[in-house]
């Protein structure tokens, strides 16, 4: 999350996007933006603009 601004970083924090916590992408909208992510079996919609901007690790 390197590339976000502390406060963008606070709020995915709050909402539970947190280093180590796997994260699923369940749909993309018709247009691409915004995802519907799911993080601690909570859904979140976020902007492609600041999920590109997560780094993550595909779990195999």
């Amino acid at each position: 999350m390197s590339g976000l601004s502390n406060e963008v970083r606070k709020k995915l924090m709050v909402m539970g996007v947190l280093p180590n916590t796997p994260v699923t992408v369940i749909r993309r909208a018709p247009m691409g933006d915004p995802l519907q992510l799911e993080v601690r079996g909570v859904s979140l919609a976020v902007r492609e603009t600041i999920a590109n901007d997560i780094e993550v690790e595909l779990q195999q």
